[in-house]
């Protein structure tokens, strides 16, 4: 509440999109739901660059300049 009313004094456009908590992040539009453990985003999110390169490993090399 304190930051919404921090945005609104400063005429900063804001919206609750919920609250947080827990070990997931779910996320509900309508009838869908959606669900993440957060040590899975976490995961995917820390070791992206890794992974990435690592994928990429096997391709064929471009020689550098």
């Amino acid at each position: 509440e304190k930051t919404i009313s921090i945005l609104s004094e400063r005429s900063v456009p804001s919206k609750k999109l919920g609250k947080i908590g827990g070990d997931q992040l779910r996320i509900q539009m309508n009838d869908q739901k959606f669900a993440w453990p957060i040590a899975d985003l976490y995961d995917d999110w820390w070791n992206s660059i890794r992974r990435l390169v690592e994928s990429d490993s096997s391709a064929e090399r471009i020689p550098s300049l």
